[in-house]
């Protein structure tokens, strides 16, 4: 209730952000209608007060572009301000981690031991086709769980691929979901499980909060040292038809357990590890 009522303290900051500016606007309007109306005069002749009125129509439109430009700004760093401080007061549990050599294993008979049964599997292709996934499949199974695999997530996933992820798990009866791979699968694998759970459209959970009942139990195993996404309330999908970044935001998105086991990465491409390390700085700077 209290996220609620903070995230619509945020969307009444939205609705001044674009109320001032509009404001301004009008005045921008006027002062254009006053310059068309001196130029009018001067064409019949009339030419006497022109000059001013001219430069009054322009001082007036350069005043309400400049007000309304200093007020956008000042808006979106206050709305920023309130986002991080919600974000403060918002609880979100940390997961169990593993670390270590064969912490994935490990992970994977824990899971087992906390009841999933069936679980889908979050990756990209690129991770089934290095064979990372193999081996964690074969221990949750030794374990009695089942697995489905959904390796369509490509860099900054989009509504379309995580729709799909989402199908998948309902058509298998996953109870749970274990994301294996960078920023991108995790991302993915967060959505899908809110999505399951809440039978909800991506669309219907992008913003703050929005995420009603827990998800899906979610696990993750990240295979880079780039986003911490394993650790955070925060999930990014890529809205296509706006060709923008979109945040899913809640504390329920925290996995349940992360395995950090840096063996996984020795088996990536020797390209991704140095590139992911400098997004891991660029996120603590």
């Amino acid at each position: 209730a209290e996220a609620e009522r903070l995230e619509s303290e945020l969307s009444m900051l939205r609705y001044i952000a674009w109320a001032i500016p509009a404001i301004g606007f009008i005045g921008t309007v006027r002062g254009i209608g006053d310059a068309l109306s001196a130029a009018h005069k001067a064409v019949i002749g009339d030419i006497s007060g022109v000059t001013e009125g001219l430069g009054v129509a322009f001082n007036s439109t350069l005043v309400a572009l400049l007000l309304s430009l200093l007020l956008m700004f000042l808006l979106h760093n206050l709305q920023l301000l309130v986002l991080k401080i919600v974000m403060k007061l918002v609880s979100a549990g940390q997961p169990l981690l593993f670390s270590g050599p064969g912490s994935s294993l490990r992970m994977c008979r824990a899971m087992a031991d906390l009841g999933a049964r069936k679980v889908l599997i979050v990756t990209d292709a690129v991770l089934v086709k290095l064979g990372l996934i193999g081996p964690l499949r074969e221990a949750l199974e030794a374990h009695g769980v089942a697995c489905t695999v959904y390796d369509g997530v490509e860099p900054d996933p989009t509504h379309r691929q995580i729709e799909a992820g989402v199908a998948l798990a309902r058509r298998d009866g996953c109870d749970a979901v274990l994301a294996v791979g960078g920023g991108s699968p995790m991302d993915a694998a967060k959505i899908i499980a809110a999505c399951v759970a809440n039978t909800a459209a991506v669309s219907d959970l992008v913003g703050n909060f929005k995420v009603k009942l827990a998800p899906l139990p979610i696990y993750a195993i990240p295979t880079t040292a780039g986003t911490g996404s394993e650790v955070t309330v925060v999930a990014v999908v890529t809205d296509t038809a706006a060709q923008a970044k979109t945040p899913v935001v809640d504390g329920k998105l925290v996995p349940l357990m992360a395995a950090l086991d840096a063996a996984l990465m020795t088996g990536l491409p020797p390209h991704i590890s140095p590139a992911t390390g400098m997004d891991a700085l660029t996120h603590a700077v």
